[in-house]
C-alpha cells in the first residue's frame, strides 16, 4: 500500500512538519524510518491476545517491551466498539460506569491501557485516544464520511452500510453519553484489575507515522525503535490482524455480522483518534 498523509484530515498537533521546519529531522528521515517499518526488524511476536496497549507510539518509562497487541486506548478500544454497536455492556450514563461493567468482564490477564507518566492536565490519564476518546466519537457522528475515506485510503475495508450504522449510532452516543475524564477512566481500571493494566510510557510525542499493522502475529517493538532512531521517531501502530479475534474473545454470543460491525467500529475508532491527535502532515499506510 502507498504511503498516504492525513492532510486536512489530520486536526491535532503531532507530526513531523514542525520539527522537520525547525530542522530537528528531516523527510528523508521520515521516508527511511517508513522503509524500516514496513521490514521486519521493527516488529515482535505479539504475546497477548486483547489490546493491551493503546496505539501510542511511546516507549514504556521502565524500558521494558511487553509486545501487547496495539490498539487506541488499549483495552477501551474494545469498549468503544461495544459502545457503537450491541451495547452488551453497557450501565449507566458515564463512560466510567460503562468501562467499570466491561471490565469486571474480562479475565485480569487480558487488559491494559499505555498512559503517560505525567500530563498537562490532572483530567488526563495521558493516553490521548482515551482523553480524548469524545472527540474521536464525535468526529466519527459528524465526519464520518471522511473518517471513512481516511480508514480506505489506510487499506482498512468498511462495507457502507455499516459505516452508516456506526456514524448513527456515534451520533447518538455522543449526544446522550457523559465521558467521563481519562484519569477517572484510569482509576476504573486500576481500581478493577490494578496497577499491572497500566503501562507508563515517556512523556513526549514523537509520532511521525500511523501504522495499520495487517502482518498477523506481529507488534511494533518501541525499544527496538528506540535503540535504531532514537528519541525523535515514533510510530503508532495499530495491530488491526488482531481485533477480530479479541472480538470474540470479549463476547462470544455475537454473529457474523456483529463481529464485522464491531470490527468497523475499531476501525473507525482508530482512525478517528489519529485525527483528532496528529496534525496534517502525519502520514500512514497499511503493513500487510
Amino acid at each position: 500500500m502507498p504511503v498516504v498523509t492525513l492532510n486536512e484530515s489530520g486536526r491535532g498537533i503531532i507530526g513531523a512538519a514542525a520539527r522537520i521546519a525547525a530542522g530537528e529531522l528531516t523527510d528523508a528521515d521520515v521516508t527511511n524510518f517508513i522503509a524500516a517499518l514496513e521490514g521486519s526488524d521493527l516488529y515482535s511476536p505479539a504475546t497477548t491476545n486483547l489490546p493491551c496497549s493503546c496505539i501510542d507510539g511511546r516507549p514504556r518509562k521502565d524500558g521494558k517491551n511487553l509486545a501487547s497487541v496495539n490498539a487506541a486506548g488499549g483495552i477501551f478500544s474494545l469498549m468503544v466498539a461495544d459502545m457503537l454497536t450491541t451495547q452488551t455492556f453497557k450501565a449507566g450514563e458515564t463512560t466510567a460506569e460503562y468501562a467499570t461493567n466491561f471490565l469486571r468482564h474480562l479475565p485480569s490477564e487480558q487488559f491494559g491501557c499505555h498512559i503517560a507518566s505525567s500530563t498537562d492536565n490532572a483530567d488526563d490519564s495521558g493516553c490521548g485516544a482515551v482523553d480524548k476518546m469524545a472527540g474521536a466519537v464525535a468526529l466519527i457522528a459528524h465526519h464520518g464520511d471522511e473518517i471513512g475515506a481516511v480508514a480506505s485510503a489506510l487499506g482498512i475495508t468498511i462495507d457502507e452500510a455499516d459505516l452508516e450504522t456506526i456514524i448513527m449510532r456515534a451520533t447518538d452516543v455522543s449526544a446522550s453519553t457523559h465521558f467521563s475524564h481519562g484519569a477517572t477512566l484510569a482509576e476504573t481500571l486500576r481500581r478493577i484489575h490494578g496497577e499491572e493494566g497500566i503501562e507508563i510510557s515517556a512523556d513526549t510525542h514523537c509520532e511521525v507515522v500511523v501504522v495499520v499493522n495487517d502482518r498477523a502475529g506481529t507488534t511494533l517493538n518501541r525499544i527496538a525503535v528506540l535503540q535504531q532512531f532514537g528519541e525523535k521517531l515514533q510510530a503508532f501502530n495499530y495491530d488491526r490482524w488482531a481485533m477480530p479475534a479479541a472480538i470474540t474473545v470479549v463476547n462470544g454470543s455475537l454473529d457474523e455480522s456483529q463481529r464485522t460491525l464491531q470490527l468497523a467500529a475499531i476501525d473507525l475508532y482508530t482512525v478517528a483518534a489519529a485525527c483528532v491527535l496528529c496534525d496534517s502532515s502525519m502520514r500512514g499506510f497499511h503493513r500487510i
